[in-house]
């Protein structure tokens, strides 16, 4: 069970004090007063608000035991965005048992990879001996081999497709199947399977099961940060029927978002004409102070300049005034 603790300390001005117990008024996990709303009825910048808040008040998040060590984790905070991120999040390790765990799972990577590349210097044999395997270019071998050796379709398209260039990867995949090496399996335009011919064999790479199962653990434990990709403009002149770019398109690899965070979408132009689609946490979008929002800003970015104050030193002196509560388990807000 998460709890948290608003704590006030002991020397805040009455007014500001005012300004924060409404900051950190919350109602079913919500908090009731945004930040614009504050900001416009005490008559305040943003960053005058954060500040406010951040020198005289924080809230402990607290997530129970250590499920490595036993000690208690518990998080401090001086933002409702920090508090909305963190909320959301299922924490089960202190940050010491956290750093351990993540060198671990780069000390796997680095095996695992290691395993990847020695399995892939097995040989491809082709029991029909119709010599299809010589036609094909150093490029095209290895893309075989990759598909061969990694099997599973969320492998395949982070290890190969993201690692050698979707489009290109694409090309060879087409020339693979044009000659009866490969079948792609659908279902409408979503990419389904690789299933490669069943006259193909590796050699050599026997360990090629064990190595995809750890992949794949890996890729599915690996956290998601944020997603940048390229959508190129079609080759043929737009019309009304065929614009540039077609109202829906499929990312070149899957997109995993993790649950509870706050994702914002935005793209651009390039001077090829294709357009980048960008995912990114609204956790860690900044924006400048220098200038008065607007009202659109207010509406949709007035938290996130509280970030700024994550790194401050939490105030140490005795508190005045401290509010605990429950946070509940089933709210993703």
């Amino acid at each position: 069970m998460k709890t948290y603790e608003i704590k006030i300390t002991a020397n805040t001005a009455e007014n500001d004090r005012e300004i924060i117990e409404k900051y950190w008024e919350l109602e079913d996990g919500k908090f009731v007063y945004r930040p614009a709303v504050l900001k416009a009825q005490y008559g305040l910048t943003l960053t005058q608000l954060g500040e406010i808040i951040a020198k005289n008040s924080f809230c402990q998040m607290s997530f129970g035991a250590c499920s490595e060590c036993g000690n208690d984790i518990s998080k401090e905070m001086t933002a409702q965005s920090s508090f909305k991120k963190i909320a959301a999040q299922d924490i089960n390790r202190c940050d010491h048992c956290e750093r351990l765990y993540q060198e671990r799972i780069e000390e796997e990577w680095e095996e695992t990879h290691q395993a990847l590349e020695k399995g892939l210097g097995g040989d491809l044999f082709d029991k029909k001996k119709l010599g299809r395997l010589k036609k094909l270019s150093p490029e095209e071998l290895y893309v075989l081999k990759q598909i061969i050796f990694l099997r599973d379709k969320r492998l395949i398209f982070s290890e190969l497709f993201t690692k050698n260039g979707f489009d290109e990867t694409w090309s060879v995949v087409k020339t693979l199947v044009r000659r009866g090496l490969l079948e792609v399996k659908r279902e409408g335009s979503k990419v389904v399977e690789f299933i490669p011919s069943e006259d193909i064999e590796f050699l050599q790479g026997q360990d090629s099961g064990n190595t995809s199962r750890r992949l794949k653990a890996l890729v599915v434990d690996e956290a998601i940060d944020s997603y940048t990709f390229n959508l190129p403009v079609k080759r043929d002149p737009p019309s009304a029927r065929s614009p540039k770019f077609s109202k829906v398109f499929t990312l070149p690899v899957d997109v995993n978002f993790e649950k509870g965070i706050e994702y914002a979408i935005s793209g651009w132009m390039m001077d090829d004409g294709s357009i980048n689609v960008s995912f990114i946490p609204t956790s860690r979008i900044f924006r400048s102070n220098d200038r008065p929002t607007t009202p659109e800003e207010d509406i949709f970015l007035s938290d996130f300049p509280m970030d700024r104050f994550e790194d401050r030193v939490t105030p140490s002196i005795p508190n005045q005034h401290t509010e605990i509560g429950e946070f509940p388990e089933d709210d993703e807000s």
